[in-house]
């Protein structure tokens, strides 16, 4: 139980820190991958699928 706690904390300020680095460069271009999906529930005639892509800005 105690090392998951620790884990669970040191993830915590990990990724604490890792958004402090984000910031506007003037001039800067930015290409981002994305993924996600969609899952209904069952009663929708829809089927569930994957969708990827990419940002740019």
């Amino acid at each position: 139980m105690k090392k998951n706690v620790v884990f669970f904390v040191i993830m915590l300020m990990l990724l604490a820190f890792t958004t402090s680095y984000a910031q506007v460069r003037p001039g800067s271009v930015t290409i981002t991958p994305t993924i996600g999906g969609y899952m209904f529930e069952g009663n929708e005639d829809m089927d569930n699928s994957v969708s990827v892509g990419l940002r740019a800005g």
